[in-house]
């Protein structure tokens, strides 16, 4: 679904540059904690109908996806804001879902780079 690939490294090298490699895991665990609290809000926001609660949850992901370089993950979520404030509920089941398995495929090459960066 999404075009973007599931990781970028150049997100975690930047990062590296800003703060060090202590830095970069603790924006990537501060990542797999809000991922995990996102998801489930989205989630519980559209099974409630609320499209607007959707997009509050998904719209701070979007943010920290692309800062750990999850980029299908922000690709994915830019898609599920957009079509939350259109009213378009419809689409947003299958995407949520596709944004749930693009976290569980960027999770894994996550852990394998925080390896490059020794805390």
């Amino acid at each position: 679904m999404p075009d973007a690939p599931p990781f970028e490294e150049a997100a975690l090298e930047q990062l590296q540059k800003l703060g060090g490699d202590s830095f970069v895991h603790e924006m990537v665990r501060m990542f797999y904690g809000y991922s995990d609290e996102k998801l489930a809000a989205a989630r519980e926001a559209l099974t409630g109908g609320n499209l607007d609660g959707v997009e509050k949850a998904i719209h701070p992901l979007k943010t920290s996806a692309g800062h750990v370089g999850a980029a299908a993950m922000k690709e994915i979520s830019q898609q599920i804001e957009q079509f939350s404030r259109n009213g378009e509920e419809t689409t947003i089941p299958d995407l949520l879902t596709a944004l749930e398995q693009a976290y569980s495929e960027v999770k894994p090459l996550l852990e394998a780079k925080l390896k490059d960066y020794p805390a």
